[in-house]
């Protein structure tokens, strides 16, 4: 749009109907705006390095992109329990892992001071002798006093009751202190909780204010292009100078770059909802509904 419109102050100026002024003024503005350009150029190559790096690779890699630059990422999910969606963030289930472990310390100690009792079994054998009288009448040793042997495997059990009588209160101070770390990281738990619930809040909030901002920043587009194009054809029509053109070029490249942010800002706030509900909107919850 510059070099356009300096093609048409200077072809102007060689007809003698403006000034060196006019063209001075757009040729400052072209410079200004290649500037623009080449500190965006090098921001570019600055993210490729980076996603290059994030991917693996040796910098230099130029990504391809599209003519649509920014993403579709739909209309604002309808989340109705965010607090069901929150256990996939890491920190929640770092600190649920936490209280799931003292839970069972406290539980162990808690055993430890109760009443245990041990049943033992062991194997033995053994080698009996009797001695008494021979009561088989056709045997010869009749009536007489005979010896007689047995062996075999035996099985003896035993039962053993332990009590913990005495060991001052160092058991149960320990079980107090346990149950005491257990609470603070319950009261954790509920405080990690309340702090997802918050970030993905306020990132819906952020997110529905921000469509709402694209749409006036929109308005204002369309309206500084229908500014521009009746300063423009003023000035074709020498019925005014280049200043309103000027002015009207600069609110018009101002507006869609404020737009161009505004829809950046959006793409960057649904991130921000998808690292507060700890990854990508889950399958299982159907697709987000139109807010």
């Amino acid at each position: 749009t510059d070099l356009r419109f300096l093609e048409l102050v200077e072809l102007r100026y060689r007809e003698g109907l403006n000034s060196a002024v006019d063209v001075h003024q757009q040729r400052q503005r072209v410079a200004s705006q290649r500037a623009l350009l080449a500190l965006a150029d090098a921001q570019t190559d600055l993210t490729d390095q980076r996603l290059s790096v994030l991917l693996g690779e040796a910098p230099g890699r130029r990504f391809a992109v599209d003519g649509k630059m920014l993403p579709d990422i739909g209309p604002t999910p309808d989340i109705e329990a965010p607090a069901s969606l929150l256990q996939a963030r890491p920190d929640i289930k770092a600190v649920q892992k936490r209280v799931e472990a003292e839970d069972r310390r406290v539980a162990a100690a808690v055993g430890a001071r109760l009443p245990s009792i041990r049943l033992g079994f062991s194997p033995g054998y053994k080698w009996l002798q009797f001695t008494g009288a021979d009561r088989d009448e056709d045997s010869p040793t009749f009536g007489q006093d005979v010896t007689s042997f047995a062996n075999g495997v035996v099985w003896s059990a035993d039962a053993r009751l332990s009590v913990p009588l005495f060991d001052g209160i160092a058991g149960w101070s320990a079980i107090k202190a346990q149950r005491a770390l257990l609470d603070q990281l319950m009261e954790q738990y509920a405080e990690t909780i309340l702090t997802g619930l918050i970030e993905v809040e306020s990132t819906l909030v952020l997110e529905r204010q921000e469509r709402l901002r694209i749409q006036f920043l929109e308005d204002e587009f369309r309206l500084a292009n229908i500014t521009l194009e009746a300063t423009r054809d003023r000035y074709r029509a020498g019925l005014s100078d280049f200043l309103p053109v000027l002015t009207a070029l600069a609110t018009r490249q101002r507006s869609e770059l404020q737009l161009v942010a505004a829809r950046r800002q959006l793409v960057s706030y649904r991130v921000q909802l998808y690292r507060a509900l700890g990854g990508a909107w889950p399958e299982e919850f159907g697709e987000p509904e139109n807010d």
